[in-house]
């Protein structure tokens, strides 16, 4: 065996090396670690927010919402019983409130204008109906008119459906309207007809929207009642949800105070915004107080994170965690 001073040296230097590799190898592994733990945590909270974010539904209305027409049923008001009630519903290509956020691409979709009848027995409650109905109810004279400027579809006795075709041009912020007009005497007698518009885009990733419409009187100048309620799919849990969608609407004028359970969620930043920037408006806590008139705005969508929901009930999650009063 060789014992010269300079192999010593080499052999130290290589044992000295392979401690130093060793020590390396353990540090990058737990940096590794780490670094993994911090990204998956990133991950969960971008699960947790995705449907909340500044994007938001980037095909929307002012009138269609996303689930069930049956959740969606939405009166529109006329002061003459004599004349026709109207209503513009939108199709939008992007999240109400923020058309500087456009939906990328270009977004073809199919609107369906149908009359329809209640139905308590039927889980849709809503349900279509045949000119043998139309003629049975003598409803023969009620007709609604749906329009976009270039196409017209009158509704009524036979003709009991109609569909309008679009596209909203993507990175563009755009809005297309449908003028719906009810005939006079809907909003006066009230009859079991009434008007389901469905808004079905030809991008898988986006929302259907849907709304049934009715007509109805009111006094000129009178106030009526705002309410808030919760539009996510009472089927699950609310547990379950990372966060909440929740919607205030009404007709009139007069003030809102929208509260919430600090313990059990949080309001999102954008909604929170949304809200103060209504003219007249302040916020105390977990509770924000606004003046409302629907002539300005009849709607305001707000999202709420889930901070500790645990064993609510949606009826607890309406009564208890958030809550709205008017007056």
């Amino acid at each position: 065996m060789d014992k010269t001073p300079g192999n010593k040296h080499i052999k130290g230097f290589s044992i000295r090396l392979l401690w130093a590799a060793l020590a390396l190898c353990c540090v990058l592994a737990i940096l590794c670690t780490s670094s993994y733990a911090i990204f998956t945590s990133t991950l969960n909270a971008q699960r947790t927010i995705a449907a909340y974010d500044t994007q938001g539904e980037r095909f929307s209305s002012n009138y269609l919402l996303k689930g069930e027409s049956k959740d969606n049923v939405r009166t529109v008001y006329t002061t003459n019983a004599a004349l026709p009630t109207f209503a513009i519903a939108t199709v939008c290509n992007y999240q109400q409130g923020r058309q500087t956020l456009p939906y990328p691409d270009n977004i073809s979709y199919t609107l369906t204008a149908r009359l329809v009848k209640y139905d308590e027995s039927d889980p849709d409650r809503y349900v279509a109906v045949d000119a043998a109905y139309i003629s049975a109810q003598s409803l023969t004279a009620y007709t609604v008119t749906v329009t976009d400027d270039v196409t017209t579809v009158v509704l009524g006795n036979t003709t009991l459906s109609g569909t309008f075709n679009g596209t909203l041009p993507g990175d563009t912020a755009e809005s297309d309207p449908f003028t719906i007009s009810f005939s006079a005497g809907f909003a006066a007698n009230k009859p079991n007809l009434y008007l389901e518009v469905i808004a079905q885009p030809s991008t898988l990733a986006l929302p259907t929207l849907r709304a049934i419409f009715k007509p109805d009187l009111r006094a000129e100048g009178a106030t009526d009642y705002w309410s808030g309620a919760f539009r996510d799919d009472t089927a699950t849990a609310p547990n379950l949800y990372d966060g909440y969608n929740y919607l205030i609407t009404g007709a009139g004028t007069g003030t809102v105070t929208v509260s919430w359970d600090g313990t059990k969620v949080t309001l999102s930043d954008v909604s929170r915004d949304l809200l103060l920037s209504v003219t007249g408006a302040s916020q105390a806590g977990n509770s924000i107080t606004l003046p409302v008139d629907s002539d300005i705005e009849s709607r305001y969508e707000l999202q709420f994170y889930n901070a500790n929901v645990t064993t609510e009930t949606w009826a607890q999650m309406s009564s208890q965690v958030v809550t709205l009063s008017f007056s």
